[in-house]
């Protein structure tokens, strides 16, 4: 289901990340900090496609917060519309959770809108905790938004 990103897919995952109803969901620049970590990748993370029934259905990006004490954070996960609501997002997330405590990853982060539910079930069903709120930390939908933390450790 995953696997990193090409050059090819740069267009389908750009495209994907400048849909409204995909962007609404994304850090602002998220479509713009795609393309550069695909062409100028800092070894710092990895962006990863979304694969579902042999097609592109949306994109991953992690990177480390904190090499030393082995802390990764979600940055990106996008999927395509066509492919909501049958689980494809929070396998993909499992999956990565798996490889990258596997890896020797101690804790993943991840964040998301507060107006996002889609997103935070998907976090709660990959095992995530909901660890707090940013509040009003996002200026987005013409006004203040907060940001909603999940955590996840290897031990959980």
């Amino acid at each position: 289901m995953l696997r990193p990103a090409a050059l090819a897919d740069l267009d389908a995952l750009v495209a994907l990340a400048r849909e409204p109803v995909v962007a609404d969901a994304l850090a602002f620049f998220a479509a713009d900090e795609i393309e550069g970590a695909l062409r100028d990748p800092d070894g710092n993370g990895e962006l990863l496609v979304i694969e579902h029934d042999g097609a592109v259905a949306g994109g991953l990006r992690w990177a480390y917060v904190n090499r030393r004490s082995r802390i990764v954070t979600i940055r990106t996960l996008m999927i395509s519309p066509a492919t909501r609501g049958r689980g494809v997002a929070t396998a993909a997330v499992r999956e990565l959770v798996d490889r990258l405590f596997a890896e020797g990853v101690h804790r993943i982060e991840a964040e998301t809108l507060g107006y996002n539910a889609a997103g935070q079930r998907v976090f709660e069903r990959a095992g995530f905790t909901r660890e707090g709120v940013r509040r009003a930390a996002y200026d987005r939908r013409g006004g203040w938004q907060d940001g909603i933390l999940f955590g996840r450790v290897a031990e959980d």
